[in-house]
């Protein structure tokens, strides 16, 4: 509760947090790890008991995994609603305690909570689903309010969701010693013993193909959900389709320029982006400069006799030209100069490329 409340001064802020709400928001996490971390060393505790195979130590074991993974949930929902990073440790701290639930034989065991809406029991296995789910749903693509939603929706969709050790032409993949979320099997690594999500029914709860109690008991509550969040949810839990069209072979060339403003240099036929913003003030300009500095050398070239302009170091104007130094000839150094850095406007190299 006390981190819920704490929410409320971190959401709905510009992306960059002003120092308050980051204060907040690190505080909230921070209390949610050391609750999380303390349900974890209980459910590593009673998995090394003795008697363990009890039924009053696997309930508080199924407990004490649920909590770790509800308190897991919890703290992935902020960093998503912030539009930051999962802190490091999450995803495999939570395929870490589904095998443990998995490997005491609790994962599917029914567990009494006073603050579920849906339903008075849960396992530990439709929690972790519902990680599962919040991690393949595309929230960066979701405002913070319909991430909310999308996390209240996967407590009722956690339960539909399976998982498989065969692929059977399925999108997501799950590997339980890396600490990422599922990933799509077009990027994700395949291993041995990798398990991969079947999102059928819940992608056919979600469209109307088939039905759950649970989820018609979130539609009266609730309300309907919006179409937009409908339509991202299918369409990012659905199988990836195949490819409508064939490729062909093409011969041809490409022109291919590097950087924005060589990009914006061939569009605006070879005008720079500076220049393009400026828009005639730019040229304005540089005829005035122009001016300025065709009437200063007039004005120099209509004044007196300069008794001391045949002076040595008067200027290289007027230089003679058998002045050397050190065997190098000083008139010719401006020349040289002049022609290998020439004046010219910036331009942008254009590659060609055989296709």
């Amino acid at each position: 509760h006390c981190c819920q409340h704490l929410s409320s001064n971190f959401l709905r802020q510009p992306a960059v947090l002003p120092a308050p709400a980051l204060k907040a928001a690190r505080l909230s996490l921070a209390l949610q790890g050391h609750l999380t971390t303390g349900y974890k060393i209980a459910a590593v505790h009673l998995a090394q008991s003795n008697k363990k195979k009890s039924k009053s130590i696997q309930k508080l074991m199924g407990l004490a995994i649920h909590r770790a993974l509800q308190g897991l949930s919890n703290n992935l929902l902020r960093c998503l609603q912030l539009y930051h990073n999962p802190q490091p440790g999450i995803w495999l701290d939570a395929h870490s305690l589904n095998l443990l639930a998995k490997e005491n034989g609790i994962s599917t065991l029914p567990i009494t909570v006073d603050e579920r809406p849906f339903g008075e029991a849960i396992t530990a296995s439709a929690t972790y689903h519902r990680m599962l789910l919040l991690g393949t749903g595309q929230t960066n693509q979701l405002r913070q309010n319909d991430i909310a939603l999308l996390f209240q929706l996967t407590e009722v969709l956690g339960s539909l969701l399976t998982t498989s050790p065969i692929d059977e032409n399925n999108t997501f993949v799950v590997n339980h010693d890396q600490d990422l979320p599922p990933q799509k099997r077009s990027i994700g690594e395949i291993q041995t013993d990798s398990c991969w999500l079947d999102l059928d029914a819940v992608c056919n709860v979600l469209t109307g193909q088939a039905s759950a109690p649970t989820f018609e008991q979130y539609l009266l509550i609730h309300g309907k959900l919006p179409d937009s969040l409908l339509n991202h949810l299918v369409a990012s839990w659905e199988q990836t389709p195949n490819r409508s069209f064939s490729r062909r072979t093409a011969q041809g060339s490409i022109s291919i320029c590097l950087g924005l403003n060589a990009l914006h240099y061939h569009l605006s036929n070879g005008r720079s982006f500076q220049e393009l913003l400026q828009g005639n003030e730019a040229q304005a300009l540089q005829n005035k400069q122009n001016d300025l500095g065709q009437r200063f050398a007039e004005k120099v070239s209509a004044a007196a006799d300069d008794p001391w302009e045949n002076a040595h170091d008067a200027g290289t104007h007027n230089m003679s030209t058998d002045i050397t130094f050190n065997g190098i000839d000083l008139s010719t150094l401006e020349s040289n100069f002049k022609q290998e850095n020439p004046d010219k406007p910036q331009s942008y190299p254009e590659f060609n490329c055989q296709l």
